[in-house]
């Protein structure tokens, strides 16, 4: 048997949305893994609190990551063989002689208005050192323009409020302001998504090692001494933040809001 990761389509976004939910998660299989015609061919029930990796969101529905095995009987037809993990420069390979290392660590993020939020359920890889597709480019002169744009729009909003003795018409102008904030938002709140999906797809593709933060925000992940870029990924709620670091194994590093990327105010 091999191990495979599964791509499932989940129809119930408020359990796709929680890594800790009541109630068993059902997950349906594509029509090629299941031999179904409308996608909705079960997988497998998975106990409620199990962590999966969010990919993507359209609408209600929720694109998520689990990594299992499954009956070589349920793949059709012959399938490619695994190429093994690509190893990072200077490391030996998983399965060689060399001795495991690790890196560990604890996820946690300020959150307004509450206590410090712990990043239960966040996945984290170690990548080959000098992973490319990691870079914004363009994105990340069009985030800087829009927190820019928010926070001026923000700043004129609470004028609008302060000045002129006509109430309503301060309301009314204080109103529009906000719906354009609002518009700008979105627009940033979307650009992270693709970003983050991006970059967790390069995450997937090129990982050597890979694991979950616990129910504390607590991380652990092993693999041969030696250089990696660390890449980790925290989507719950509001939130979607993803952490880029050189790391040299063994080593201790703890994930919070100073190291987050595009963490939204």
């Amino acid at each position: 048997m091999r191990s495979t990761s599964l791509l499932a389509l989940l129809g119930i976004a408020v359990l796709g949305a929680s890594f800790a939910g009541d109630a068993p998660l059902r997950l349906a299989a594509r029509a090629p893994l299941t031999g179904g015609h409308d996608g909705s061919g079960a997988i497998a029930d998975l106990p409620a609190g199990t962590p999966v990796a969010v990919l993507e969101r359209d609408g209600d529905r929720v694109r998520v990551r689990v990594e299992g095995w499954i009956p070589a009987s349920a793949l059709p037809g012959e399938t490619a063989s695994i190429p093994p993990p690509v190893a990072a420069a200077g490391v030996q390979p998983t399965g060689s002689s060399a001795p495991t290392s690790s890196i560990q660590g604890a996820i946690s993020l300020a959150a307004p208005l509450s206590r410090r939020r712990t990043g239960a359920g966040a996945q984290v890889w170690l990548l080959p050192a000098g992973t490319g597709g990691l870079a914004e480019g363009d994105e990340e002169a069009r985030l800087d323009a829009l927190a820019s744009e928010m926070a001026t729009l923000q700043t004129a909003a609470k004028k609008a409020l302060e000045g002129g003795p006509n109430f309503a018409e301060a309301t009314r102008k204080h109103d529009q302001i906000m719906a354009d904030r609002r518009r700008a938002e979105r627009e940033r709140d979307d650009l992270v998504a693709g970003i983050h999906a991006r970059h967790e797809g390069v995450a997937l593709r090129a990982a050597v090692a890979s694991g979950f933060a616990d129910a504390h925000g607590a991380y652990k992940v092993e693999a041969p001494a030696g250089a990696y870029l660390l890449y980790a990924r925290f989507l719950r709620g509001d939130l979607d933040v993803e952490w880029i670091e050189t790391v040299t194994l063994p080593s201790k590093l703890d994930l919070d809001e100073t190291l987050a990327r595009h963490l939204a105010p």
